[in-house]
């Protein structure tokens, strides 16, 4: 029989973990009938082949998000260069006289 030390069960805990985190999220979303309606049906039934292709939907709109606080910080690192690129040009003006 094989002997377990404590690295062995700390790689199997993290692997047990990482796996049942894994599987909660991929079961996370579902489709749920909000009504009979014409349009509850119907998006019910784009949810569920959305699921089918492995796509939820909440990808494009994480994506949206994540590409707009890119473009703040895009600009907010294009005003800090702006600014080092001044600063920059003032100490070659001061050692140039």
């Amino acid at each position: 029989m094989a002997k377990f030390n404590g690295a062995s069960y700390m790689k199997f805990f993290v692997l047990a973990s990482v796996t049942a985190m894994w599987v909660s999220t991929a079961a996370a979303h579902q489709c749920i009938l909000a009504g009979n309606g014409v349009a509850d049906i119907s998006a019910y039934n784009a949810c569920k082949a959305d699921m089918a292709q492995g796509s939820t939907g909440h990808d494009h709109q994480q994506a949206g998000a994540r590409i707009t606080a890119l473009e703040v910080e895009n600009a907010a690192l294009r005003r800090k260069l702006d600014l080092v690129k001044a600063r920059l040009f003032a100490l070659l003006q001061d050692v140039a006289q």
